[in-house]
């Protein structure tokens, strides 16, 4: 059977609201072995959120809806739902005792007390709207629909006792698709896909899914299989061609975040860092501090975007300023080595560049980037970046480059 996902609301088609419940209940639902078939959304009109839901119980599926069942004029779930079952709506008095004792005499008693007849109750702790399990045979012999409250923290709770154990009951799983992922840095699609193609040829019980994103390139190993012993079994060798391939781009992240995978180096080798961040504005050091444990290890970062503040604080030399520009090699190298100095850093990285869209010029065109890496004990390491787009994606690539090339250097450089 199908498990297709179905959000309701103006404020979710319209693009007002984004529509993260149905990223929370695919991925709930992968977790306890069942795979979603589909997603859609459908706007508040009556008439069009009875052909949707109508459509989706004619393909044979599980149907979960997520909002409409609220008391105001917008909610037409409960409505559409009879009529499309064909069976009327009746005052319920175990709702309507439940929500009374909750939330006292609301005005909006009867209007949520009020249900399609036969419909099972889920109920919701905490809020108004209870979820509701319907069937009908004769009109839909292989299908069946579940509607869940849309106020996300509703629904969550909601999907953790209610959805997922009547999944359990009414679906049971016997094979499950697992996933394996596998996060990449400094690799396009292109450096990959063929080596996919191959693995599947190999190994037909696998599929491959490749994602790529800013500054990571993730892989995705897919089996069915009875367990998780199993499919790791079953994509073991596939996983070892890969990670011998591309050993120099893989990291380890459970979230698949590069900022992440970086964090967890510095906290197993218990190495010292700070920033000198001038382009970037302080938002390298954003990522370290949204990690808890970082204190362990991370110093701390000197924001210097003026050259008075480059010079006043991390010393960089007016001469070094003049001749060659606060964007250069020859700054961020002393930026890097100054501020590991200043906080006792045993490593350091500095940036400096031109976000955009103005202050580029015929030699360093907006893009221009420039950053240093400072490790105890070796040279300096610096580069230079040149990226396109508007001032929000060009830092972040800058990010995404400076974090890449961090772990890349650090893994060539720190024993194991």
């Amino acid at each position: 059977m199908n498990i297709e996902l179905i959000a309701i609301g103006d404020e979710v088609l319209y693009g007002m609201v984004v529509n993260s419940n149905a990223a929370f209940i695919s991925q709930a639902l992968f977790e306890a072995g069942f795979v979603v078939s589909r997603h859609s959304t459908v706007g508040d009109d009556p008439v069009a959120l009875r052909k949707a839901l109508h459509a989706a119980l004619l393909r044979k599926s599980c149907v979960i809806t997520t909002g409409g069942l609220g008391p105001t004029c917008d909610d037409h779930t409960r409505v559409a739902l009879a009529e499309i079952f064909n069976v009327p709506l009746k005052h319920n008095s175990e709702v309507h005792a439940y929500i009374k004792s909750i939330f006292g005499n609301t005005k909006c008693i009867d209007n949520q007390a009020t249900v399609p007849v036969g419909a099972e109750i889920l109920s919701n702790p905490l809020g108004t709207a209870s979820g509701l399990y319907l069937r009908n045979e004769t009109l839909y012999p292989e299908s069946f629909l579940i509607a869940l409250p849309g106020v996300p923290s509703e629904m969550k709770e909601m999907v953790k006792t209610q959805l997922i154990p009547y999944l359990n009951a009414k679906l049971p799983v016997g094979k499950r698709l697992f996933v394996l992922p596998l996060h990449f840095m400094k690799l396009c699609e292109v450096d990959v896909d063929h080596h996919l193609h191959e693995i599947e040829k190999e190994f037909p019980e696998i599929n491959c899914g490749i994602y790529p994103g800013m500054g990571v390139l993730s892989v995705h190993l897919k089996a069915m299989a009875q367990d998780e012993e199993e499919f790791l079994q079953i994509v073991q060798t596939a996983k070892d061609k890969l990670s011998d391939k591309f050993r120099v781009h893989l990291f380890d992240s459970p979230s698949g975040r590069l900022d992440e995978a970086v964090h967890l180096y510095f906290l197993e080798k218990k190495i010292s860092f700070a920033l000198a961040e001038s382009c970037t504005g302080g938002s390298l050091a954003g990522r370290f501090c949204a990690y808890s444990g970082a204190s362990s290890y991370f110093k701390g970062s000197i924001v210097a975007y003026a050259n008075e503040v480059k010079k006043a604080l991390l010393h960089v030399s007016e001469k070094t300023l003049e001749s060659k520009g606060a964007v250069s090699i020859e700054v961020t190298e002393e930026m890097a080595k100054n501020v590991a100095k200043a906080m006792s850093a045993r490593c350091s990285v500095a940036v400096s560049g031109i976000l955009g869209p103005t202050g580029g010029t015929d030699d360093k065109p907006v893009g221009t980037i420039c950053a240093s890496i400072y490790l105890e004990g070796h040279p300096l390491h610096s580069w230079q970046m040149k990226f396109t787009g508007n001032r929000e994606i060009i830092l972040e690539k800058t990010i995404q480059n400076i974090l890449a090339e961090l772990l890349t250097f650090l893994f060539k450089n720190v024993a194991n």
